[in-house]
């Protein structure tokens, strides 16, 4: 059964195990490390792992950062989707983003 999560800093093995399986990216292991580390996101989770019982099967990286105060609300956080990675075996599966206003 598939289920997304929230990443955390302890799911960075197995989303890096993803990454060297799909021998897709130039970026160093030390840099996507970075990305699973507060205070660099800090606001918000890094990311959202999809997984299979308990394998990572694919992930959606995350950056938050906090926004300026609008229409008078003192805080809120913009996300920007950074990285989005599948399993090859998993057909059939997106992720859905939604915007709440």
């Amino acid at each position: 059964m598939l289920t997304v999560e929230e990443a955390t800093e302890w799911d960075f093995e197995q989303v890096h195990s993803l990454l060297l399986q799909l021998n897709s990216s130039t970026i160093s292991r030390e840099t996507w490390q970075k990305t699973f580390e507060s205070p660099y996101n800090s606001e918000g989770p890094p990311g959202f792992i999809l997984k299979d019982v308990e394998q990572v099967v694919g992930f959606l990286g995350t950056i938050f950062q906090k926004g300026l105060s609008i229409a008078g609300r003192s805080h809120f956080a913009i996300c920007t989707v950074g990285s989005w990675m599948k399993s090859t075996e998993e057909t059939g599966f997106c992720f859905s983003i939604g915007f709440i206003s």
